[in-house]
């Protein structure tokens, strides 16, 4: 059975804590791309409360600033991700999109330890 999980924009159907934070994750990401930041920060707030995984908050968080080109945010946020390959080309997207060499050049080291074939990819 769907129980109603109330969000800013209305109602958002769930029927297990980590479906209900994904709901809110994906209406968060539909608000920053309307531009709405006010209802994405409410519909942020509610995912983060819910009781699933918050990698994907994180992530999800990331990728929004991201679109934004909030590029020097990036880092903070998945400051506290692990360490997967996906995370740190996410801080290598910020580190490219914000111009700083010097951070992509040691992320590249950080990365080497990490996914050693990705990495002499990107060399």
């Amino acid at each position: 059975m769907l129980r109603p999980c109330l969000a800013k924009a209305g109602h958002i159907l769930c029927n297990s804590e980590i479906t209900c934070q994904t709901n809110f994750l994906t209406a968060a990401k539909a608000a920053n791309l309307r531009g709405d930041h006010m209802a994405r920060a409410s519909l942020m707030s509610q995912a983060r409360a819910q009781a699933g995984e918050q990698q994907a908050v994180w992530i999800a968080e990331a990728e929004m600033a991201l679109t934004r080109g909030d590029f020097e945010s990036v880092p903070g946020i998945l400051v506290r991700a692990k360490q997967h390959p996906f995370v740190v080309r996410m801080i290598a997207d910020a580190y490219e999109g914000s111009g700083d060499v010097e951070s992509l050049v040691d992320l590249l080291s950080r990365l080497r330890t990490i996914d050693p074939a990705r990495a002499e990819r990107l060399e």
